[in-house]
């Protein structure tokens, strides 16, 4: 018997990040439009996103990575290629 582990919920990690409350995040969140998600918001973001997927995302995909929508595609790809 395997046991699975759940994948990780991007509205999760972006909220523990921006340290605002998961419910307050949509995916029309976006940088410099909510919850203090400014540049330093954005490092945190990031930082977050790198440690919960095991992953090091370069300057170009870290720049796509503004907006819900993106890490949240970014989170389905890494999850279903494993990259």
């Amino acid at each position: 018997m395997t046991s699975r582990v759940a994948a990780p919920d991007p509205f999760d990690v972006v909220a523990k990040a921006l340290k605002c409350q998961k419910d307050t995040l949509s995916i029309e969140s976006a940088m410099y439009r909510d919850h203090g998600w400014d540049s330093f918001g954005h490092v945190n973001v990031i930082t977050a996103i790198e440690e919960v997927l095991k992953v090091s995302i370069g300057n170009d995909e870290m720049l796509k990575l503004r907006t819900m929508t993106a890490i949240r595609d970014f989170f389905d790809r890494h999850i279903q290629t494993g990259e």
